[in-house]
Order: C-alpha cells, then sequence, then structure tokens
C-alpha cells in the first residue's frame, strides 16, 4: 500500500469558536475529499477545533494564550503573533515534502511556513488569498484598513517568494499577482462551492417565513451597518416585512447594529439570530429555507460562501457589485447595484417581493446556476494542482 503524502492545514486566524468567515469553511469542506489522498494534519486553536468535528483529519491544536478571543484588536493582533510561534515549532516536526497549504492570507498562516522554508525545510507551500484589501474604501476605519492592507501586501511578497501554488477566487486577484511577476502555473481559480447533496435535505422543509435574510459577519466590510437604512425603506413600503440577520459581532458592532435599527424605528422588522452553524438542530440552512430573497452588502471581499449557499437553497439575491459576480463565475439569479447604492438596495428588494413571478423564475435560475459550484468539482481541480507537488 503507498504510504500517502502528508498535507498540514494552516488554520490559525479563527478570532472565536462561534463565529465561521466563509474563507475558513474552504478546507473544513474539502478536508474528507483530501483524507481520501493525503494524511491531512490541521494546525488550529484549541477552541477553533470544534468546526473540525467530525472531519477525517488529524488536529494539532494550539494551546490558548492569554490574547485568544479578545475583541481588541491589539490583542488580537498579538494572539496572532502568539499563534504564529506555536505553529512553527508543530510544523517542523514534518518531514520533507510535505504539502503545507495557509488557509487565509493572516500571519499565524503565512509566517510559520514562510519561516519554515527560509530555515531549510523542504515543503511545498500552497498559499490562498481570497480578495485584495483595498486603501479606496471609504466604508470602513482608515487606520484599520491601511494596517489590514500593508500586512496583506506583507503576505503577498511572502507567498510570492517562497509558495509553490497559489489558490485564489477571482480574476482581479490573479491580475494582480500576474503584474508582480507569477506565472499561470502557479495559480488556481478556487474558491467557495456547496454540497449540493446535504442542501437538497433542507429544501423539503421550505416554509417562508422571513422576507429576506443577511448572512455574514457583522462589520463594516460586510456592509451590515447599510442594511438598517435599507430595511427601513422596504418597510416603508411593505409594513410588516420581516428581516432575518444571521452572524457575529464584536460587543462594539453589535451595540452600533441595533442602535441603527432602532433609529430608524424596525425593531419589530429584524430578528438578530447570532451565529447559526452548517451542522446540528438549527443551522443557517434552515433560515434560507425559510427566507425569501437573499441580500448580500459585501463592499470588500472575495467569493461569498453564504452567497453561493442561500442561492443553492433557491433564494434569489440582491446584491452589492462583487468581483466573482462581475467576473461572471454565476451568471442568473441574483440583481446588482453599486457598492453603498443603498435606496437602489431597498427598491430591488421591493420589486422582488410585490413580484413573486420574477422572484420564482431568479429562484429556480439561482439553484441551477450554483450547481456547477459543487465541492466535488472545487476539489478534482485542486486535486489535480497539487499531484504537481511531489
Amino acid at each position: 500500500m503507498t504510504k500517502k503524502q502528508n498535507l498540514v492545514v494552516l488554520a490559525s486566524p479563527f478570532v472565536t469558536s462561534k463565529g465561521l468567515a466563509g474563507g475558513d469553511l474552504y478546507y473544513i469542506e474539502l478536508a474528507d475529499y483530501l483524507a481520501k489522498k493525503y494524511k491531512v494534519s490541521v494546525i488550529t486553536p484549541q477552541f477553533a477545533k470544534v468546526h473540525w468535528r467530525g472531519k477525517n483529519v488529524r488536529l494539532l491544536t494550539l494551546e490558548p494564550n492569554i490574547f485568544d478571543e479578545s475583541e481588541k484588536r491589539i490583542f488580537l493582533f498579538a494572539a496572532y503573533i502568539v499563534r504564529s510561534i506555536q505553529a512553527y515549532f508543530l510544523l517542523t516536526k514534518f518531514p520533507a515534502k510535505t504539502i503545507v497549504c495557509s488557509s487565509s492570507e493572516f500571519l499565524p498562516d503565512i509566517l510559520p511556513i514562510f519561516l519554515s522554508k527560509i530555515r531549510g525545510k523542504n515543503y511545498f507551500w500552497v498559499a490562498r488569498f481570497y480578495h485584495l484589501v483595498s486603501l479606496s474604501n471609504k466604508n470602513v476605519n482608515k487606520l484599520f484598513n491601511c494596517v489590514s492592507f500593508l500586512l496583506q501586501r506583507l503576505s503577498i511578497f511572502l507567498a510570492i517568494k517562497k509558495a509553490s501554488l497559489i489558490l485564489i477566487d477571482n480574476q482581479k486577484t490573479a491580475i494582480f499577482l500576474k503584474s508582480k511577476g507569477v506565472k499561470n502555473n502557479r495559480l488556481l481559480t478556487s474558491g467557495g462551492s456547496i454540497d449540493i447533496k446535504k442542501i437538497q435535505k433542507f429544501l423539503k422543509n421550505r416554509k417562508r417565513h422571513y422576507d429576506a435574510v443577511f448572512a455574514g459577519r457583522l462589520d463594516y466590510v460586510k456592509g451590515v451597518f447599510d442594511l438598517p437604512e435599507i430595511w427601513a425603506r422596504v418597510v416603508s413600503a411593505i409594513p410588516r416585512a420581516r428581516l432575518a440577520i444571521v452572524g457575529t459581532a464584536t460587543t462594539q458592532n453589535q451595540k452600533r447594529l441595533q442602535k441603527i435599527i432602532e433609529e430608524n424605528h424596525i425593531e419589530k422588522n429584524v430578528d438578530l439570530l447570532g451565529f447559526l452553524p452548517h451542522t446540528g438542530k438549527k443551522t443557517i440552512f434552515d433560515v434560507f429555507v425559510r427566507s425569501k430573497i437573499f441580500v448580500s452588502l459585501t463592499l470588500e471581499g472575495g467569493r461569498d460562501f453564504t452567497l453561493i449557499e442561500s442561492m443553492a437553497c433557491g433564494l434569489p439575491a440582491v446584491c452589492y457589485e462583487q468581483p466573482f459576480l462581475n467576473e461572471g463565475t454565476i451568471k442568473k439569479g441574483f440583481l446588482l447595484a453599486q457598492k453603498s447604492d443603498r435606496k437602489k438596495i431597498a427598491q430591488l428588494i421591493i420589486y422582488l417581493l410585490e413580484n413573486r413571478e420574477v422572484r420564482s423564475r431568479l429562484s429556480r435560475e439561482a439553484e441551477e446556476e450554483v450547481k456547477k459550484l459543487d465541492w466535488r468539482k472545487t476539489y478534482a481541480s485542486l486535486s489535480t494542482f497539487l499531484s504537481r507537488l511531489s
């Protein structure tokens, strides 16, 4: 029997055990597929191991540190530095020709493998970038955005220097990397997908309760602070319209969101549901199949996992423009408005809610369109890409 090649996933940037970003799901969803061919190990914080429950992987957990699960960014950065050091020492125990996959662009996923490479470890590094941080984004905190921009550029520089292969999920990022000298044969477009079989079991429970649902991290870049004004406009036209908001937030962002909801007098029209997992008694899919429309207000990001998952549940989407939508990764089942055009988004939501025939057509298109984004197909292309590393 041929001995399986080691594959290590660095998955360290988790903030809490109750939050899960779309990008975090990439290797979680692919873990069991990868385990058929590789001996998969995952380096992750102890509190985050819950996200890998039931997966055919060996978990190497990082010891808790005093900065873990802090909402303050300076402490989160300190936690990242500590985790980077811990992950580096765990990583050095693996033999030569191990494939090391950094699941994100954040320091604890980048520094351990980069340090291993410059210290002579013969590892294959597969880097991954979701999107490019932009300094022109006016909707986020300028200082934090500038720091994020600089740290991402550092990660990109290190990956260009030492990574064997780089995964991306949109052509905008591909064009940027090529402009920095990265050859086509080092790049693979590979982003969020769906498990059609898993989602189909939820579809039999369709019973619309919410007029729309928003799901994602509740912060600036996801556009959540645009949502109350948008929904107030919807309620002015459809007084009983109900909105579900799924996702976690820092205490500060939670208070701010609730304040804006109150200022717009829509408390009775909005349900804040918090974080909902992908498995268990009550999941995010249970909310999707009870909703009519999905609202995506991402101001900056890569392929939107929750958007794709909601469309697989038959929800037509109303969205701000996003790179992967503009590029035609999916072409139907959604309506677009320019970023931060809250009035237009509200008009599109009202239009769909008042036109069942159009909504039904877009619903069918959404389900059909995202079928091509199946995790099995994603794994097949990734497996071919990784097969060069041996």
